[in-house]
């Protein structure tokens, strides 16, 4: 594997390690909306959680409460039970909602998502 895939395999793992030591699926906690590309799909335990590179999100408050704004950047989200996958697969372009809730595990939970067409231009650096 090479190294860039071994941080992915990485990174994907640790997302699914944090999915399972959920405790509470609230949707309390502050709102975001982001476009992207799916960079994986996993479902460990029955849980989802997808691997997004999203555009930087300018409006982004930090678990201190200070607005800091978020690059662009591949990371993990954990998926609403009612958020559907139906046809989703790796590379698409995508536009969702999440909530970050710091008291919460993951964090950051992926309530809405929908495909976008193939040539929409994002704002994401290099995976």
């Amino acid at each position: 594997m090479t190294p860039p895939g071994r941080a992915l395999a990485i990174l994907v793992l640790a997302a699914m390690m944090a999915v399972l030591a959920c405790r509470g699926e609230g949707q309390d906690g502050v709102r975001y909306h982001s476009r992207g590309v799916l960079r994986n799909i996993a479902h460990p335990d029955g849980q989802r959680v997808l691997l997004i590179h999203h555009e930087p999100i300018p409006d982004f408050v930090s678990r201190d409460g200070r607005k800091k704004g978020m690059a662009s950047m591949a990371m993990p989200f954990g998926v609403a039970p009612e958020v559907s996958l139906d046809g989703m697969k790796l590379d698409d372009k995508i536009e969702f909602t999440f909530i970050v809730d710091w008291e919460r595990y993951p964090t950051s939970l992926v309530t809405d998502v929908k495909e976008l067409p193939p040539g929409t231009p994002l704002q994401t650096s290099p995976p």
